[in-house]
């Protein structure tokens, strides 16, 4: 089981991947993230490229008002975030079509 203290996002922001994230607010980069959030975020990019390859609506559903909390790095230095995953068809569309969206 895994720890959620302060100090153990930390140490785990310094030797984790990053991963982008799509929120409410925008393409998002992530650390630190929980095992639980790693795979939520996973599942919602699935979900985004279902939407954008079959314009299936009703997957992205399961995402509505679903947060992951972790890291991002702001004026050199690591703050904790929480941030809404993004399930606005509209907005995936347009962030699709810029290429912010990446799923590689």
């Amino acid at each position: 089981m895994s720890s959620n203290t302060i100090a153990d996002r930390r140490y785990r922001a310094s030797h984790s991947k990053r991963m982008r994230v799509a929120t409410t607010e925008g393409v998002q980069i992530l650390e630190a993230l929980t095992d639980t959030d790693r795979l939520i975020v996973g599942r919602h990019l699935y979900a985004i490229r279902q939407y954008l390859n079959r314009r299936t609506n009703s997957i992205l559903a399961d995402f509505d008002g679903v947060t992951v909390t972790g890291y991002s790095h702001y004026n050199n230095y690591l703050s904790p975030i929480t941030v809404t995953l993004d399930t606005d068809r509209r907005r995936i569309d347009i962030r699709a079509h810029a290429s912010e969206i990446d799923f590689q």
